[in-house]
């Protein structure tokens, strides 16, 4: 056999063990199952399915929607051209979760209050089908496909809040993107189920949504995939956009802009910026002012949220 021939085939042999190597390596070729139907395994050989171009949203009623809110997804939809836009009601959410997931109803079942419900049906939904969740309380500023650079990339996530002083790190959980069937949202509805299960047998009540299914178990979840590439809450510090696996991590102000205590930007004019959240959903009672004026975090009281009318006064400027 030639010379020539056998370096060929050397030379083949060679890749394929390195894709193997790195294909065991890769968190997104672990199989999981997440119920008794819906497993978890994803190709290692590049077929990987991007993020499909759809968003997810919920609202109690769309027939009692504010003012603010349609407002807000009208401009998304404008600022997003070529995005479907699907959204769902309290009845919807839960008709979903039992007709896809029924396995997972007795998790379902045990949560309280709406804000725990929709909690958990952002991250199901988005691991089901895959694409954008964002809350109705989002100002869009620039189109999310500029952020999908590739579609090698299989996740979106940015930051809520970063104090590097007091090693302080939040990631967004108003609004984040993912493939389908992709490991961070698995992680965490499966952390959340095993939160449940150890509560009903302690018979503990005390459970705050925002240690169960809010953005403490998010954060938490997206660390342990940040992780396993060797990277720890420091890269957040770090500004800029940084790929970590298939995950784009943003910097903090594409998400998580006018958020006082922490390094994001107050200008709500600034170029980086693609969405801001307004807080008008009922973790905070009343909005407490981003304005033109760029004040910081406890700056002028607007009108409550839960008026048809409000909104915020840079919402509309871009």
């Amino acid at each position: 056999m030639p010379v020539l021939s056998l370096f060929v085939i050397f030379l083949v042999l060679a890749l394929l063990a390195t894709s193997l190597f790195f294909a065991v390596q890769s968190p997104e070729c672990v199989t999981l199952t997440l119920g008794d139907s819906h497993g978890f395994a994803v190709s290692c050989d590049g077929t990987q399915p991007s993020i499909p171009r759809q968003v997810f949203l919920t609202t109690k009623d769309k027939a009692t929607m504010r003012t603010w809110e349609r407002k807000n997804i009208k401009k998304c939809k404008s600022v997003n051209p070529g995005w479907a836009f699907n959204l769902y009601n309290d009845t919807e959410i839960n008709d979903y979760v039992q007709e896809r997931f029924p396995e997972m109803m007795d998790v379902w079942g045990f949560f309280r209050n709406s804000v725990e419900k929709t909690d958990f049906w952002r991250y199901l939904i988005v691991y089901d089908y895959g694409g954008l969740y964002m809350d109705t309380d989002i100002d869009c500023r620039r189109p999310i496909d500029e952020l999908i650079v590739n579609k090698s990339i299989r996740g979106l996530v940015g930051l809520e809040n970063v104090q590097e002083g007091d090693d302080v790190v939040q990631f967004a959980q108003y609004s984040f993107a993912f493939a389908p069937r992709h490991v961070v949202p698995l992680w965490t509805l499966k952390e959340i189920r095993n939160k449940v299960q150890a509560i009903k047998v302690s018979g503990s009540s005390d459970v705050y949504a925002l240690n169960l299914t809010g953005p403490i178990i998010w954060t938490s979840a997206i660390l342990q995939y940040m992780s396993v590439f060797g990277m720890g809450k420091a890269a957040t510090f770090q500004r800029g956009d940084h790929l970590v696996g298939d995950m784009q991590l943003l910097d903090i102000n594409r998400f998580g802009a006018m958020k006082g205590r922490s390094i994001a930007t107050r200008d709500c004019k600034h170029p980086d910026i693609y969405m801001i959240h307004q807080f008008a959903g009922s973790w905070v009672a009343k909005y407490r002012g981003y304005t033109d004026e760029q004040m910081a975090d406890g700056g002028k009281q607007t009108r409550s949220s839960s008026r048809n009318n409000w909104r915020p006064r840079c919402a509309d400027n871009r």
